[in-house]
């Protein structure tokens, strides 16, 4: 019911996404330093809105975008949730094109057909970033970060 409103009506989309979103982000910011704590080398978050609001751009190192043609995205959204045609053009209609999220992504992923082709590409992509050390820099800026009290404690006592 709230979805058949708002992705009816693009001012009140907007109005719920400036109440919701701020809490949304301020949640995944505390779980993906939580994560970073505990020594995850990385985390992926889903997004369907990471370049529209550019929000959460500062904090992500690397981008993937999944696609597949608008077709495959109307049948998909049929088929998961039961929406009519319109309703899932609506969606799909809320969001960037996804050519243009493609142009943006560090990494792109095709989700069209065959099953075995995606999964070869994502383990690929999953070894990729597990050799990456782009996290060091993050974890040395905490380490920092966190040392800093104990340092200006030690240095004015």
């Amino acid at each position: 019911m709230l979805g058949q409103l708002v992705f009816a009506n693009d001012a009140k989309r907007k109005l719920l996404n400036s109440i919701i979103h701020p809490h949304i982000y301020r949640r995944i910011l505390y779980l993906l330093f939580r994560h970073l704590w505990k020594g995850e080398q990385f985390v992926i978050l889903d997004l369907p809105l990471l370049f529209e609001t550019g929000t959460m751009l500062p904090f992500i190192n690397s981008t993937i975008v999944v696609y597949c043609s608008r077709k495959e995205q109307i049948e998909r959204l049929q088929a998961r949730n039961a929406f009519t045609h319109e309703a899932a053009i609506q969606r799909i209609d809320a969001q960037m094109p996804l050519d243009i999220k493609r142009e943006k992504a560090t990494y792109v992923v095709d989700n069209s057909g065959n099953g075995d082709k995606v999964r070869d590409r994502v383990q690929a992509l999953y070894s990729e970033l597990k050799a990456s050390r782009a996290h060091w820099k993050l974890r040395l800026i905490m380490a920092i970060l966190g040392s800093l009290p104990v340092i200006l404690v030690y240095y004015f006592l």
